[in-house]
């Protein structure tokens, strides 16, 4: 159909994995610190990091599970046997209003 476009999910799933791969990094160097018992304001600034990280990462999904909800809606939609059969007779209408012509 005319109205599906492929959708560009590929950068939606690599910020996802930028994103984990950062939280990764964040929550190692949060335990080193913890570890070796790290400055009070630098363990603060850790925390701070890996919960705006943590957030960036929860919208992230959130808008990759939309899009592919969205995907999966306009496939059913556009496969339905109602879908099908508006169109067809939608031609029907217009062969024969052409044809009276």
């Amino acid at each position: 159909s005319q109205s599906c476009t492929r959708v560009k999910t590929k950068g939606a799933s690599g910020e996802v994995a930028r994103l984990e791969e950062k939280l990764r990094a964040v929550i190692e160097a949060g335990r080193r610190l913890a570890a070796h018992g790290g400055a009070y304001d630098v363990v603060e600034a850790n925390t701070k990091e890996r919960g705006e990280v943590e957030a960036a990462l929860k919208a992230a999904r959130s808008s990759t599970k939309a899009e592919k909800a969205r995907v999966k809606e306009l496939a059913q939609q556009s496969m339905s046997a109602a879908g099908w059969t508006s169109a067809l007779l939608q031609g029907e209408e217009n062969r024969f209003a052409k044809a009276d012509e």
